[in-house]
């Protein structure tokens, strides 16, 4: 969107926006359409317009599903991994 409106952003600000957006959006997976709005606010906290966005929402549903796939194999890996370790903790800590 910054390059859409010509706006040059230096190596700093490019790093800061990515780490802002990466960090913002861990949770974003579970809620549909959340990235929006953290993309939205992340632009207008570093002076970026917003009228750039109409090409996002054009792609982001397909954006979305893709991230929240990812979301759900993530949790089903490591409910998969934790599984035996929870199991045989429960097995030693029962009581009788």
């Amino acid at each position: 969107m910054a390059q859409l409106s010509e706006i040059e952003l230096s190596l700093a600000q490019t790093l800061l926006i990515t780490g802002t957006l990466v960090a913002s959006s861990i949770g974003a997976p579970g809620t549909p359409g959340v990235s929006i709005a953290i993309l939205l606010s992340v632009a207008t906290n570093f002076g970026i317009p917003v009228e750039g966005m109409v090409i996002i929402l054009g792609v982001d549903r397909i954006l979305d599903m893709s991230r929240t796939t990812v979301n759900v194999t993530g949790d089903l890996v490591a409910a998969t991994l934790l599984n035996p370790r929870v199991k045989a903790h429960s097995v030693e800590t029962a009581p009788g």
